[in-house]
């Protein structure tokens, strides 16, 4: 099944910017998303996208319950098959900061990004323990850990091929 996405029905250079947050990671060809965004925008244009870290803590979460505890690499299962099955339901690739920047910067001149996440990033405990010593830990701390940890890359995109 292709996607709208993957062949979209505008002119080349039609728009000056494109917004993706939390789509173009369901495609089993997001290379060709890609593509089409930097076909779309026009030379001055930007694309904002977001897709799931794969160095971030719900992954590993993930990938502790689902590889190692479930014994699911024992079955036969690749990590990115358990990521795929048991984070957000219907197929969801999982990139590195370093993968997803390489990606864009294929058809893009301009690329950077930066991890984002929330406080259960930085302190994965369950919110009952969570909440009564997140004031233990500085803003600073806290910040730091979710920019290495968090559920999120976000990049930023200019200057298309």
């Amino acid at each position: 099944m292709r996607w709208p996405c993957e062949v979209m029905p505008f002119s080349n250079g039609e728009f000056d910017f494109v917004w993706s947050w939390g789509v173009i990671h369901h495609s089993s060809r997001t290379a060709a998303i890609v593509r089409q965004i930097a076909r779309v925008l026009n030379s001055g244009g930007e694309s904002r996208v977001m897709v799931y870290n794969r160095d971030g803590t719900c992954a590993w979460r993930a990938l502790i319950k689902y590889q190692l505890l479930r014994l699911g690499a024992f079955r036969g299962r690749s990590s990115d098959e358990a990521l795929n099955r048991n984070t957000d339901g219907f197929h969801a690739r999982h990139y590195t900061k370093d993968q997803f920047e390489d990606l864009f910067r294929a058809f893009f001149g301009n690329v950077s990004s930066r991890v984002c996440g929330q406080v259960s990033d930085a302190l994965p405990l369950p919110r009952r323990i969570r909440r009564p010593i997140e004031r233990f830990f500085s803003e600073r701390w806290l910040m730091q850990k979710q920019s290495i940890r968090g559920s999120f890359i976000f990049l930023t995109a200019s200057q298309p091929n």
